[in-house]
């Protein structure tokens, strides 16, 4: 159970620009669906490896 506990902590971390994104995303719209999720992910992920 911890090492489930500390990878999803770990993954978490590693992704909070996209969890601030969806949150942001979410306290406008209220919700949210797959393809909008993935949206942000990928717009997340491109900025990211960008600056890389």
């Amino acid at each position: 159970m911890k090492n489930a506990h500390d990878k999803a902590k770990s993954i978490i971390s590693e992704n909070m620009k996209v969890m601030h994104e969806a949150a942001s995303f979410l306290i406008e719209k209220e919700t949210i669906t797959g393809k909008e999720f993935m949206d942000i992910v990928h717009c997340c992920t491109a900025k990211t490896d960008l600056n890389n």
